[in-house]
């Protein structure tokens, strides 16, 4: 079935090509050209205008239409399943059927929404090392090749999938930099047969419109004045030669002492600060994992000014966890405090 030409969707939906192009400028309805430059609709299309037509003939504002039909796809009719709206409420848990290669192995799943147009945003995220899958409090190392039956419990939640969205479910052995690597690389095998997903499903209840919106919190009064900004920059770069990834986190623009400063009027009080935090590691070498963070801390009041400054390195070996660390403090620019921490930590099947 060929495409429509706006003289043709105008002639079968009663609407005048006037507002076809008007509401193809807000985005309301789509079209493809042709290589004369000459509109082609999806005989979809129809549909919604039909819809659009009614909606605004009964009074709906096209903002409110639009929000409607965003969640609907523009290129074919809808389904009955693209009209459902699904809600979960609770903790969604992942049932797995799995095997690995390694005995100390960690496994990553994520619940996410999908939305028409491709984009994707967490819901929810579960992690479970493996050596831990019956107890936390008596771990077992994996065997490796043998099959095992784990559950992994996401974060409660409380989301809606709107209409025409999806819900992709992900699995990975890593969540760097959230959760520490294993120690080797491991490889997963997921049997699809004995596995699921199992959504904590709300059903929809026609008294939700009746339900009265939160209060706004409450909090202690305070009186706090901004005297200079510093916004926080994320930035994730990728060497190709070694292959590492590292994710930063910084002061923008970077520098560790221009801080931001506040000012907390009830007790006559400046503090100000400044981080950088630097994730490091390369594929498929879970050694080379590196974090390091460093924190710097002001205050100020009339001539005291102290200053305490943190610096953080945590790495690890097959067998180890490798921490380093220390702390000076400063009192009107001179030092007065120092002291470092050195210590090697058992991984314990971690």
């Amino acid at each position: 079935m060929s495409d429509l030409t706006i003289g043709e969707l105008a002639a079968r939906s009663g609407v005048a090509t006037s507002a076809l192009r008007f509401w193809e400028s807000q985005g309301l309805i789509f079209a493809e050209r042709t290589d004369g430059n000459q509109r082609r609709y999806a005989r979809a299309t129809l549909r919604r205008v039909a819809l659009i037509h009614a909606g605004s003939t009964a009074g709906v504002p096209l903002r409110r239409i639009g929000e409607a039909l965003a969640t609907l796809p523009h290129d074919r009719t809808p389904t009955k399943r693209d009209w459902e709206r699904l809600e979960i409420l609770g903790a969604p848990m992942a049932i797995l059927e799995v095997a690995t290669n390694r005995p100390v192995a960690l496994i990553t799943v994520r619940l996410n929404d999908v939305a028409p147009e491709g984009t994707s945003a967490r819901v929810t995220y579960g992690l479970l090392n493996l050596t831990h899958r019956d107890a936390h409090e008596t771990p077992e190392p994996l065997e490796p090749g043998k099959r095992y039956v784990v559950t992994v419990t996401m974060n409660a939640i409380a989301h809606a999938f709107p209409a025409g969205h999806r819900v992709r479910f992900a699995l990975s052995t890593c969540y760097w930099p959230i959760a520490w690597p294993a120690p080797q690389p491991v490889t997963l095998s997921v049997f699809t047969a004995n596995s699921f997903v199992d959504l904590p499903v709300r059903a929809p209840d026609p008294n939700d419109s009746a339900l009265r919106l939160f209060e706004s919190p409450e909090r202690a009064a305070s009186e706090v004045t901004e005297l200079r900004l510093a916004a926080v920059k994320r930035i994730v770069e990728r060497d190709r030669a070694t292959d590492e990834t590292v994710y930063t986190i910084s002061s923008a623009p970077g520098d560790l002492d221009s801080p931001e400063l506040l000012h907390i009027k009830a007790i006559d009080l400046n503090v100000g600060y400044t981080l950088f935090k630097r994730f490091r590691i390369a594929e498929d070498d879970p050694a080379t994992a590196h974090a390091e963070v460093i924190h710097k801390t002001w205050f100020c009041r009339g001539n005291w000014k102290p200053r305490i400054e943190t610096h953080t390195y945590f790495s690890s070996s097959s067998a180890d966890f490798i921490l380093q660390a220390e702390v000076t403090a400063y009192e009107n620019g001179e030092q007065f405090f120092r002291r470092e921490w050195f210590a090697r930590i058992k991984r314990d099947l971690v």
